[in-house]
């Protein structure tokens, strides 16, 4: 990873590989819910911070909160027949890890999610995290 301070800044999420490395602030863990309460995903999430995310769970069974924003130009990401699609650009991410499937190398940011005694917890980054930054609203509305 770049040590590029421009670079760390403009990250939305904590790469995991930099917690423990001091780095950045250390992540606090969120519960998101009993993984018994969630029966399709992806599903729509909303922490107590207000802002929505994705839950979905790999074919590995790994589970992952992925971010609604487009790593490319900050769309609000939406959810297209079995993908995530940027109406922006026309990027679509697959549904399990948020991977680009149909543009370059790219991948939605996301959370790591763990299950402790049935529960779904997200690890996300400390309230006092200087890198963290969040994407600003969408400059766009759906027409009624």
């Amino acid at each position: 990873m770049s040590e590029n301070i421009y670079h760390r800044r403009r990250r939305m999420y904590t790469d995991p590989a930099d917690i423990g490395n001091n780095k950045m602030a250390p992540a606090r863990q969120v519960d998101i819910g009993a993984v018994a309460d969630f029966k399709e995903f992806p599903a729509r999430v909303r922490l107590e911070s207000g802002e929505e995310h994705w839950l979905a769970k790999a074919r590995d069974g790994e589970y992952r909160l992925l971010s609604m924003v487009c790593p490319h130009a900050w769309g609000r990401v939406v959810k297209w027949d079995k993908s995530f699609l940027c109406p922006d650009h026309g990027w679509r991410f697959e549904e399990g890890q948020g991977i680009c499937v149909n543009g370059p190398r790219a991948q939605l940011f996301y959370h790591i999610v763990k299950v402790q005694n049935g529960r779904l917890i997200a690890e996300v980054p400390a309230d006092n995290d200087p890198s963290v930054v969040h994407a600003p609203p969408p400059t766009w509305a759906i027409p009624k």
